[in-house]
């Protein structure tokens, strides 16, 4: 009698290419910039405080009120006001037009940079700046003259920072007053000086009742 051979239910290894699972790789979902992620509502505030602070600093520096900043940048005059006075934490589809419009008007590089802490000063003085310098040159030149000669406080830095970016010679606000005060005295010393201490005491008297925030 043959005996019978059993055949084992197992597949030899050499005569089966072993198969590699196919392996289906899934693309990352699209994440925000590390600028635009919010954490908290601290760090919301904040983020708004700082956008609303730099508006108004860009507005002030080129000399724009809020109306005249509507108008040029071909935005509503209330959302002008809302974004100086509020501010706003990021760009999403509802503001990312009229934030568009804004980073195109003054030249910056990104609409992130609205969010930059020290943004003057970082414009004034780095290369990223030079297309904001170059559109607004002769605005910054008389921004520059007028803090020159104002009668109120002075920020040293920002002038020698723009005396820089539009390759002035450094003119110290010491010099200024020193040469009105030259002129001063030379009034003070003719027929006119009793009218000139009049006209300095009025001014002098405006200026502190400015100060004082009844006016």
């Amino acid at each position: 009698m043959k005996k019978r051979t059993r055949k084992s239910g197992r597949t030899s290894s050499t005569n089966k290419t072993s198969e590699v699972p196919e392996i289906r790789l899934v693309p990352p979902l699209p994440q925000e910039p590390k600028e635009m992620r919010i954490a908290g509502p601290e760090k919301v505030s904040e983020r708004k405080q700082q956008f609303a602070c730099n508006l108004d600093q860009l507005l002030k520096l080129v000399g724009l009120s809020r109306k005249e900043a509507a108008e040029e940048m071909d935005l509503q005059y209330k959302l002008i006001r809302r974004l100086v006075s509020a501010g706003v934490s990021r760009s999403d589809d509802r503001n990312k037009e009229s934030l568009d419009k804004i980073v195109r008007y003054f030249a910056l590089t990104g609409v992130s940079d609205l969010w930059i802490a020290n943004l003057i000063p970082w414009l004034l003085g780095s290369d990223e700046g030079m297309g904001f310098v170059s559109k607004f040159r002769s605005r910054l030149a008389s921004h520059r003259e007028e803090q020159l000669h104002t009668a109120g406080q002075i920020d040293q830095e920002q002038l020698r920072l723009l005396g820089e970016a539009l390759g002035l010679e450094a003119v110290s606000v010491e010099s200024v007053v020193s040469s009105y005060l030259a002129k001063a005295r030379t009034i003070l010393s003719s027929d006119k000086a009793d009218q000139f201490k009049q006209l300095i005491d009025d001014y002098h008297e405006l200026i502190a009742w400015k100060k004082t925030g009844t006016g």
